[in-house]
């Protein structure tokens, strides 16, 4: 049972959350191709949102080739479907990239600013779209949506980052990868990566069915300095963790708590995301 989880936890809820592939390299053939298209041409008209959560649509009239992206899954994704070419510049991954996708990170221009550059310098790169979180599309950060789109630069939050909703695969993960299709005219292959996804939960879940209890866990972050914090029921994280056949002892996200504290949870197991320095080489060189 144990393997079970764990095994879920890694091959799909965590590449989900970076919203890249699962299990081994063995995608639709020609998912890695360069990109091209026979779709429908421009204009095309994508919803995405603010950093409220408000709704907002943005009609693309070209392919965007210099994008910046401020949200290490995003970039994961870009690399799983061929984008590559079209990141002008990202941050650095909040962990040591998968494997297959090492290499090609190595290639990516990437910021000297771990999380986000200021509003001066994301200006001076000139980008034709900005994919990010949705707490970076505000004024005192990277600037509002409006102000962006009002210079004719589309933005893109990962829907995996908005507040006040609870996010589910459907919602967050699909959508996401399916938004990208649309953008970059690469629908075909966007569907068809979104099936294997399917496919695996299916899978996984199958291999599930004959639990015989829900199995308690938390998803514990660890900060540094003994400093902790825990994903709430309101995560996507939290949404796999029921698909799986797991309860998220966690209601509500804590952060910044010691060790005592999450003692006190007593789960079956811990989902532990660690403390890195991306240390594991310098991207910025």
């Amino acid at each position: 049972m144990k393997k079970q989880l764990i095994y879920f936890f890694f091959s799909i809820l965590l590449p989900l959350l970076l919203l890249t592939g699962c299990g081994q390299n063995t995608y639709v053939t020609g998912l890695y191709a360069p990109t091209t298209s026979s779709e429908t041409p421009y204009p095309r008209t994508v919803e995405n949102y603010h950093a409220s959560g408000a709704p907002v649509s943005y009609t693309y009239t070209k392919v965007p080739q210099r994008v910046v992206i401020t949200h290490p899954s995003a970039t994961e994704l870009f690399l799983e479907l061929g984008l590559e070419n079209h990141i002008l510049s990202t941050v650095p991954p909040y962990s040591a990239p998968l494997p297959r996708l090492a290499e090609k990170y190595k290639q990516l221009s990437i910021m000297k600013a771990q999380y986000a550059p200021s509003q001066e310098e994301l200006l001076a790169m000139s980008p034709d779209m900005i994919i990010g979180w949705s707490h970076h599309f505000t004024d005192n950060q990277l600037g509002s949506v409006s102000s962006w789109h009002q210079r004719r630069i589309p933005t893109f939050i990962m829907q995996s980052t908005l507040f006040f909703v609870e996010p589910t695969l459907e919602s967050a993960v699909y959508a996401c990868i399916s938004d990208i299709g649309k953008i970059f005219a690469i629908t075909e292959k966007t569907n068809a990566y979104i099936r294997q996804m399917k496919s695996r939960v299916s899978q996984v879940q199958a291999s599930l069915k004959d639990i015989p209890k829900k199995k308690s866990l938390i998803v514990l972050q660890n900060h540094g300095n003994g400093q902790f914090s825990l994903y709430g029921r309101s995560s996507l994280i939290s949404h796999l963790i029921s698909l799986a056949g797991g309860q998220n002892l966690c209601e509500l996200p804590v952060s910044f708590v010691g060790a005592e504290k999450i003692l006190l949870y007593d789960p079956d197991y811990v989902i532990y995301i660690p403390y890195t320095t991306n240390s594991f080489y310098d991207y910025t060189q």
